[in-house]
């Protein structure tokens, strides 16, 4: 049994990257990076980077955005995770 359950919506995040696309308006950025994002995933990674047992249930589809959360979920290590794909 785990100390901490948290239950949510993983998203993929979309940020500009380099100096460039800093201070432009959306519609005028051409690069981004992806990152895993949403609250409840925030707070159980965080809390199990600080050494608490955790678990995170979730449903994800399969398409790339699911894919791409699953693997981000995969890198954080030592880590208990639960997720069911569409």
């Amino acid at each position: 049994m785990s100390e901490f359950l948290t239950i949510g919506e993983p998203l993929t995040l979309f940020a500009a990257t380099g100096e460039s696309e800093i201070d432009k308006e959306l519609k005028d950025v051409k690069f981004y990076e992806k990152f895993l994002a949403g609250a409840e995933v925030n707070v159980c990674v965080g809390l199990s980077r600080l050494g608490h047992s955790t678990q995170y249930i979730t449903k994800i589809g399969q398409d790339p955005f699911g894919y791409f959360i699953k693997e981000s979920l995969k890198k954080e290590k030592n880590r208990n995770r639960l997720y069911r794909r569409n």
